[in-house]
């Protein structure tokens, strides 16, 4: 599933099944390497809003299954695009040359990302793991000297990353608004009749859980506000 971020609130509903997928799997990887935060945890989000810059859209089927162009060679090989541009001496210019990392799956592929993150931008890596504001992060791929992260300019990175962090929050956002509307919805069609029987219980059919799921959604939706707001102000991710 391929999701432009201009696009997503095409359809909500449908397209809200991508941000989940990359929120339980980068936050997955987060947690492995760092303590398990007792609030909502968002420092996930930083990394979506540079997959974007580099992908374009909310995608867990990147090309080679490298969300952030990673070039070199992955474990199956690389591959190049014949499209390809960067940034020369401040000017865009083909380069259908670049070899980028092609990997078995986004699993591996992501387990490389933060040890090459550790490796390579420390700094960048430490800001993930503290809900570190984005312009942190960012600017810890660019450390200088022909050791930067990309070749566009740091300041024009940036702000590209922070342009879709503001968007990706407000996706999350208009997702678990709609993700309570399908809990009322639910609610709304539950009647006094027990499960039948070997049926699971869950939101849609028991009215206590279905309770319980709209207080959740609802302390969530709240965090997300605050948590936009952080971002607006430039503050960290995570408090």
């Amino acid at each position: 599933m391929f999701v432009k971020q201009e696009n997503f609130e095409q359809n909500v509903r449908a397209n809200k099944v991508v941000l989940q997928e990359l929120s339980t799997f980068l936050t997955g990887h987060i947690q492995s390497r760092s303590s398990i935060l007792p609030s909502w945890d968002f420092r996930f989000m930083t990394m979506v809003a540079q997959w974007l810059v580099e992908q374009g859209g909310y995608t867990m089927n990147p090309e080679g299954n490298n969300p952030g162009n990673v070039v070199g060679t992955g474990d199956i090989g690389f591959f190049t695009r014949p499209y390809n541009t960067e940034f020369v001496k401040g000017k865009r210019v083909p380069r259908p040359d670049v070899k980028f990392a092609k990997y078995s799956s986004m699993d591996y592929a992501t387990n490389k990302k933060f040890e090459i993150l550790a490796d390579r931008w420390p700094l960048a890596y430490q800001a993930i793991l503290a809900g570190s504001p984005s312009a942190v992060y960012v600017n810890g791929l660019f450390p200088g000297h022909g050791k930067d992260y990309a070749t566009a300019a740091r300041v024009d990175y940036v702000n590209g990353v922070t342009f879709r962090l503001k968007r990706t929050v407000a996706h999350y956002i208009l997702a678990c608004e709609d993700d309570m509307k399908e809990v009322d919805e639910n609610a709304s069609r539950i009647g006094n009749a027990p499960p039948a029987p070997g049926e699971s219980l869950d939101y849609r059919n028991d009215a206590g859980m279905n309770k319980n799921s709209r207080s959740m959604l609802e302390g969530l939706l709240a965090e997300l506000k605050k948590l936009q707001e952080r971002v607006k102000t430039g503050q960290a991710i995570q408090v």
